[in-house]
């Protein structure tokens, strides 16, 4: 939780005011001395200008912002930076953002760290949210503003037969600037829907449905599940949070699972 809070309480909010592009996502790496995986809940905001990339790297390991640089081409985007201090001996890193030109979906995003001789790397499977600002501020109604991806505590409010696990891993609910609604982490990635278009206030009622293997559960893959997202986003004092309620119950054995929210935006 304090590595959470560290990333939430980090000082840059340079992409409200100055960037049009933005990327949050997770990978994990393993601490060379414990071996224990430690997720790494990263941001980048940037400008494109001609292909070239111009932006800021943050993550919740690192006090400090790093400049990144790179380009967009028709494989995808390209960052790079480096580490003020060793992250587990690597000190630069690349992300590959797979196909994103024009996507504000998930996207998948490759991430490679090296050390300084170049000689020793690693390649890191990652997925992020795509953020536009314009969009975000101008297509929402009364949530103009509020995309972005949000963090925080997700409490277990009832499981009877042990068919979920979405505290595994930290949660993660994105409102994309395509107005969808997520609910991911590293297990995988939940569908709520869409916001409709003459949102009102910050209540909101997603209800979809999956069939198949649905990730973070133990449903059976042959049925199907109603999927339903319950709460309200809020804006007090700049804080803007979401605080409800997502129940999973299978349409065929009735069962079900439920989680309290309570979760913060990262972006400021």
């Amino acid at each position: 939780m304090s590595i959470l809070l560290s990333f939430l309480l980090l000082g840059l909010s340079a992409w409200a005011k100055t960037y049009e592009h933005q990327l949050d996502g997770t990978y994990f790496l393993s601490d060379p001395q414990t071996l224990v995986n430690i997720p790494v809940n990263y941001r980048v905001t940037w400008n494109e200008d001609n292909q070239r990339i111009k932006g800021v790297y943050q993550d919740n390991q690192n006090k400090n912002a790093v400049v990144v640089s790179g380009s967009v081409d028709p494989l995808g985007t390209h960052i790079h930076g480096y580490f003020p201090e060793a992250k587990s001996g690597y000190y630069f890193f690349t992300l590959k953002i797979i196909n994103s030109v024009g996507s504000t979906e998930s996207v998948p995003v490759t991430v490679t760290l090296r050390d300084r001789t170049g000689a020793r790397s690693i390649s890191l499977i990652s997925s992020g949210v795509l953020q536009n600002k314009e969009t975000c501020e101008n297509s929402f109604g009364a949530l103009n503003g509020f995309c972005g991806s949000y963090f925080g505590r997700t409490n277990e409010i009832q499981d009877p037969f042990t068919l979920c696990d979405l505290t595994a891993f930290p949660l993660r609910l994105s409102l994309g600037s395509n107005a969808k609604i997520t609910l991911s982490s590293d297990a995988g990635t939940h569908y709520l829907g869409s916001l409709p278009s003459n949102q009102t206030n910050g209540d909101i009622e997603m209800s979809s449905r999956n069939c198949g293997l649905l990730a973070g559960t133990k449903f059976p893959s042959e049925g199907c599940q109603s999927l339903r997202l319950s709460g309200t986003f809020t804006d007090t004092s700049g804080i803007k949070t979401f605080r409800g309620t997502y129940t999973i119950q299978d349409e065929t054995l009735g069962r079900s699972c439920s989680y309290q929210l309570d979760l913060r935006l990262v972006r400021e």
